[in-house]
Order: structure tokens, then C-alpha cells, then sequence
């Protein structure tokens, strides 16, 4: 399982075999726990029979020595104990790892979204500029659309004609600051109308 953490990044669904792997771990070390638990109250419950009388009864009994087999039996579980903490501890271990490898993989995510956000963001400043630009241009292309359709609703035409008949406005056309506070009037009633 740790060789396959450490290499987690080369399959996308490593990841997800993984905690099916720590599942089953878990569920196996819980199970020999149990069974250490069980042997061991099993042995402290064992109670050697006295000694036989007849001789060969004894022989047999001192060379099985039931006593010291006992003890290394106890022994045995003692070992088994501390070898399955041992376990519990390597599999608290590799969970750890495996929570590690998932956050860092979750903050790779966020660090993308962020990228990703920053660039949607800029490229939504950037619209918005170009539609202020937009707006400045039509403001301009309506502004001279404006004065064309007045210029000819006056009668008037582009190039002015000497035998043209309304004088005030060619008098207002040969003053410059006439004609551009009369453009100014015009784009402002369009504007504030338009908005």
C-alpha cells in the first residue's frame, strides 16, 4: 500500500483502490485482534492438570512441560499484541498519507480554479473595457447621425451653398464655438434620453 501511495499521481483512480485496500486492512486487523483477544483469555483460562500418578504418566508430563509451554504460549499472544498495535499504528500511518495525497490533490484543484478565475476575471475586465470603447463609438456614430438627419430635416446640405436661403445657420456654421456647443447640446439630449 505505501509503494502505491507514492505513486498515486500515475493512475487517477489509484487513489480510490487505495482506501478499498486500507478498508480491507482495517477490517483485517480489527478481526486478528479479536482472535489475539480471544487466545489470550483462552490461555489464561487453560489449567494444566496435576500431576499423574503412575511413572509413565510423570515421564510424560515432565517432558511435555506444560508449564513453560503455557508461558511461551502467553509469551506468543504478549508479541502478537504488540505486533498488531504495531499494525493499527502503520495503518493510522498510511491513512494519514493517503488524507495528505488527498488534500494535496484537492489544493492542485483550487490552485487551478484560481488560475482559471483570475483569467476569467481579467478577461471580464477586458469586455467591459472594450464595451466602454463600444459605447464611446456609438455615442460618436449616432452623435454624427444625429446632425446629418437635423442637417437635412433643416434643409440644409453638407457643403453650404451661397444661395442657401436661411442665413442664422450659416452664421452658426462659420462660428466655431457655436457649432461644437451645438453638437454638445445635441449629443447630451441624446445621451440623456438614450439612458
Amino acid at each position: 500500500i505505501r509503494d502505491l501511495i507514492s505513486h498515486v499521481e500515475e493512475h487517477p483512480n489509484r487513489e480510490f483502490a487505495i482506501r478499498d485496500m486500507l478498508a480491507s486492512t482495517a477490517n483485517q486487523i480489527s478481526l486478528l485482534v479479536e482472535l489475539q483477544d480471544y487466545l489470550r483469555e483462552s490461555l489464561l483460562g487453560f489449567r494444566i492438570p496435576p500431576l499423574p500418578t503412575e511413572l509413565s504418566g510423570r515421564k510424560m508430563y515432565s517432558f511435555m512441560d506444560l508449564h513453560k509451554r503455557l508461558h511461551d504460549l502467553l509469551l506468543r499472544t504478549t508479541d502478537m499484541k504488540s505486533l498488531l498495535k504495531g499494525a493499527q499504528n502503520e495503518h493510522l500511518t498510511l491513512s494519514k498519507m493517503i488524507a495528505a495525497v488527498s488534500r494535496s490533490a484537492l489544493e492542485d484543484v483550487a490552485r487551478q480554479t484560481t488560475v482559471n478565475t483570475d483569467g476569467l476575471v481579467a478577461a471580464s475586465v477586458i469586455e467591459a473595457r472594450n464595451g466602454q470603447v463600444m459605447d464611446v463609438v456609438n455615442l460618436i456614430f449616432s452623435g454624427d447621425f444625429l446632425f446629418s438627419l437635423i442637417n437635412r430635416a433643416i434643409g440644409a446640405t453638407d457643403a453650404w451653398a451661397v444661395e442657401y436661403e436661411q442665413e442664422w445657420l450659416i452664421s452658426i456654421d462659420s462660428t466655431p464655438l457655436v457649432t461644437f456647443a451645438f453638437h454638445v447640446a445635441v449629443f447630451y439630449i441624446w445621451f440623456a434620453e438614450g439612458r
